[in-house]
C-alpha cells in the first residue's frame, strides 16, 4: 500500500523492501480522494508483513506515524510521529465529501516507491 500521489503519473514501479533490494510492482487499484493506491509485488523475499488496524478503534491524542521515502530514495526509511487530531472530519474534495482522520503527522510527497 502506498500513496495515490506516490504512483499518479507513474509509467513504471518498483516497490523498495528494508535490505535494499528493489521489486517490480504492478499497480492494483487507486483512488485520489482518498489518497491511497496498492501495489502487488512477487513476495518471495518479504520476510514479514505489517498488519492494518481498524480505523475505528483509534482515539484523538493516540499516536500515529508515516513511513516512506519523501523526495527519493536517498530518504528511504523515514519516519515521521505525530497524534490523531479527530476522527471522521469531513473534507470536501473536488471529487465529492471524503471522511478523513485529521493527524498532524508529516506526509510528504514522495517519488513512484514504495517501502515495505
Amino acid at each position: 500500500m502506498t500513496n495515490n500521489h506516490v504512483v499518479s503519473g507513474s509509467n513504471a514501479l518498483e516497490v523498495v523492501l528494508s535490505n535494499g533490494k528493489k521489486l517490480t510492482a504492478k499497480l492494483v487499484g487507486k483512488d485520489s480522494v482518498t489518497d491511497l493506491a496498492v501495489l502487488k509485488i512477487n513476495g518471495t523475499d518479504v520476510k514479514s508483513v505489517a498488519s492494518f488496524g481498524n480505523s475505528d478503534n483509534i482515539e484523538v491524542g493516540e499516536t500515529s506515524l508515516a513511513i516512506g521515502s519523501p523526495l527519493g530514495t536517498d530518504y528511504s526509511s523515514s519516519l515521521t510521529e505525530g497524534i490523531i487530531s479527530a476522527k471522521k472530519r469531513s473534507v470536501t474534495t473536488s471529487n465529492g465529501t471524503a471522511t478523513v482522520i485529521q493527524t498532524d503527522t508529516a506526509i510528504n510527497l514522495g517519488t513512484p516507491v514504495g517501502r515495505c
